[in-house]
């Protein structure tokens, strides 16, 4: 066998250890595939999760060439707006503000209302580019907050709880519009066991080690009487995170309501679509009464047709697809996999927290009226995975997907950094792993990316764009380095 050196951009194979996780502990970063014929070509937007020391929203073009970045500004939230402008968070995680800021950085607008995760804005009901999208940065914005307290006795449990709230406001900063979940929380269709379930969630909230200088440390969701006080001073101040709802948009003009208004009533352009981590439930709430008026969970075994596509568990990103784009009006959603839900304890959830558990993700599109799955990625449909091993796919936190002009699908893999495009036979057509790394942790987690035209950004160049072919990685290797220096990525020759 021969061995033949090549020369890696630093931007397609940056080779990053990563610690604490199922993938290998080395891989190529930046672009690492890349088919410029059937990509939807532009440019997209990475938005770093919170949890990240030294977050950074940042745009790249095709080939993974930084254009700008904005220090500082939280992903969880970040959307590319047209001529160069950019919507996101400054703050903390669930106590940010969101901002919108010119190309240069100028503060175009800010919003005092303490948010979470995500908003939209006017003329934009779902945050990412379509043919007749128009966000107005002086319109109404749609915010998600989960600050605060709920009003006791809302919430059938003995504890204090978080509230999460969805607001309005037009471009004063007024408040036009408000919704509370806990006021609802009878038209979420809890079970009597998951009502049960979340009555000793006190104890799972914060899944975190609860410690006490009297009694050592306890893993979460094992608390003793000793730890007790110190679990209530801290849940009194903060609340349990019982729904966590992590996504929020406007449903948009779509094909049902344009068919029959009455009919199909629930899908009122104005009304708004939510999704809930920890309730594994995505809902659409009636904006001129506040009533639920179509949901997905957390119920999945009612019917024929929710059995059919199984628990949506912790999901993230969900929205009605734009009109204008291949899907139109059908639902969108990273279904993240790994455990949620409220209901019967069985024997890995002996409290009946976390009673939904599967090890890999999928992303759906399903037709909201008929509850029909149209569309499927996962590792086992792409053909990537066996039964053995379907986790090649999976990010059990976070994570967000974008349906582009051309019929493929952007997907952002939270968990690993990892953003990829797709096409409708399930071909993956450009991959990106995020490079930077922000702390101790070896964290690069990435909470959601977008895609965009490139007319949206005039003020960037973007590079030519070459085409990435991976090698087969059963030739690719790396062998040791000069005087102990650091391996050199090499191709094998036969």
């Amino acid at each position: 066998m021969k061995l033949r050196y090549f020369l890696c951009s630093l931007a397609v194979m940056t080779m990053i250890p990563i610690n604490g996780s199922a993938s290998p502990t080395i891989y190529p970063t930046g672009v690492t595939m890349y088919d410029p014929e059937r990509s939807f070509n532009g440019y997209t937007l990475i938005g770093p999760s919170w949890w990240n020391s030294g977050h950074s929203t940042y745009l790249v073009d095709m080939n993974g060439e930084v254009m700008k970045e904005w220090p500082q500004l939280l992903g969880h939230s970040a959307k590319m707006l047209p001529n160069g402008v950019v919507q996101g968070e400054y703050g903390k995680r669930k106590n940010a503000h969101m901002v919108i800021l010119d190309w240069n950085n100028k503060i175009l607008r800010q919003n005092d209302i303490p948010m979470s995760h995500d908003a939209q804005m006017e003329g934009s009901p779902v945050g990412y580019y379509f043919p007749d999208a128009k966000p107005r940065a002086d319109g109404r914005l749609l915010l998600n907050s989960q600050n605060g307290l709920a009003k006791p006795g809302n919430i059938p449990v003995d504890f204090p709880v978080q509230e999460n709230a969805i607001y309005e406001v037009d471009a004063t900063g007024k408040v036009v519009w408000q919704w509370k979940i806990s006021e609802h929380f009878k038209e979420l269709g809890f079970s009597e066991e998951g009502i049960k379930a979340l009555g000793v969630y006190d104890r799972y909230d914060r899944h975190l080690r609860v410690e006490d200088k009297n009694s050592g440390a306890t893993p979460y969701g094992q608390a003793s009487a000793k730890t007790s006080s110190k679990v209530n001073e801290v849940k009194n101040k903060k609340g349990v995170d019982w729904a966590h709802i992590n996504a929020v948009s406007y449903v948009g003009k779509n094909r049902w309501y344009d068919e029959d208004p009455v009919k199909y009533a629930a899908f009122n352009p104005d009304n708004v679509l939510f999704s809930s981590r920890h309730m594994s439930m995505i809902a659409i709430i009636d904006k001129k009464t506040g009533k639920i008026v179509w949901k997905l969970g957390p119920d999945f075994s009612s019917t024929d047709a929710l059995r059919k596509i199984g628990p949506i568990i912790g999901p993230h990103g969900s929205h009605i697809i734009p009109s204008g784009l291949p899907g139109a009006g059908n639902l969108l959603v990273f279904d993240n996999g790994g455990f949620s839900g409220y209901g019967r304890p069985d024997q890995d959830a002996l409290d009946g927290v976390g009673v939904m558990k599967r090890h890999y993700s999928r992303v759906l599109e399903i037709n909201p009226v008929t509850l029909e799955v149209v569309w499927e990625y996962s590792a086992l449909k792409a053909k990537i995975a066996t039964d053995n091993n379907p986790n090649i796919f999976f990010s059990p936190l976070q994570g967000n997907v974008q349906r582009l002009p051309n019929g493929n699908t952007l997907i952002c893999e939270a968990a690993y950094g990892r953003v990829f495009e797709v096409t409708p036979d399930l071909d993956t057509v450009w991959e990106y792993v995020d490079p930077k790394w922000r702390d101790l942790d070896n964290y690069n987690v990435v909470f959601r990316a977008y895609r965009v035209p490139y007319d949206w950004v005039p003020q960037a160049k973007h590079s030519k764009e070459r085409a990435v072919v991976p090698p087969r990685l059963e030739f690719f290797r790396l062998t040791p380095g000069e005087n102990g220096g650091t391996a050199v990525p090499v191709l094998i020759e036969k």
